[in-house]
């Protein structure tokens, strides 16, 4: 059964529910079944009224659920992270689900409120960066030439200093770009490795 399942995950999209959506079904699934819903009832409801991305998702969901798939089955196809999977799968086995439920969507909001604050920090200076690259693409198009143009004209003598900061103001902007896509490299290389490591190890990089 586990095998089934992996292959099964391999043929679903990366993002089939946003985080926030994630929270609100767990919210409302906890609600559903407190209230004396089924699993399969809760979740055949849910579909109808949560944004999935993929009609074909909703379709195999509703397949598993009429032979009897689980809760942390049902999450592990709509992509939850493997902690939240493993932690409902837990209270499935050995404890009561609802009580679980809320534990799920705290951390799910804690990780998603870590985010916001981390794109909001990381808005202004790649604005400011963003804006500073430009006007460097605007200056090297435009005004140095036109300096470098009438200098060569006036046979004026440029002095080291100017021919240092004419060459920075040159290939700055390649090198930013350069910088960029060496970055972008290194955090889909360290997203690779972190989505493998221990959950011990995953807990210490989040909290520093």
């Amino acid at each position: 059964m586990k095998h089934q399942w992996n292959v099964i995950s391999k043929f679903i999209p990366c993002v089939i529910l946003s985080e926030k959506d994630k929270i609100t079904l767990l919210s409302k699934l906890k609600d559903l079944l407190e209230h004396g819903f089924t699993l399969s009832d809760s979740f055949n409801f849910l579909l109808q009224h949560t944004n999935i991305k993929s009609l074909n998702i909703k379709a195999l969901i509703k397949e598993e659920l009429q032979h009897g798939a689980d809760c942390s089955q049902v999450l592990k196809l709509l992509r939850y992270p493997q902690t939240i999977v493993m932690l409902i799968y837990f209270a499935e086995m050995f404890g009561d689900l609802t009580v679980t439920l809320p534990h799920a969507q705290e951390y799910l909001m804690k990780n998603y409120k870590t985010k916001k604050r981390l794109l909001k920090t990381l808005q202004y200076p790649l604005l400011l960066l963003s804006i500073f690259t430009i006007m460097l693409i605007v200056l090297n198009h435009t005004i140095i030439p036109e300096f470098q143009n009438l200098y060569h004209s006036m046979g004026v003598e440029i002095s080291l200093t100017q021919r240092y900061l004419s060459f920075i103001i040159l290939n700055l902007p390649s090198f930013l770009f350069y910088l960029l896509i060496v970055a972008l490299i290194f955090i889909i290389l360290f997203y690779l490795v972190y989505v493998k490591l221990p959950i011990n190890h995953k807990l210490k990089i989040m909290l520093s």
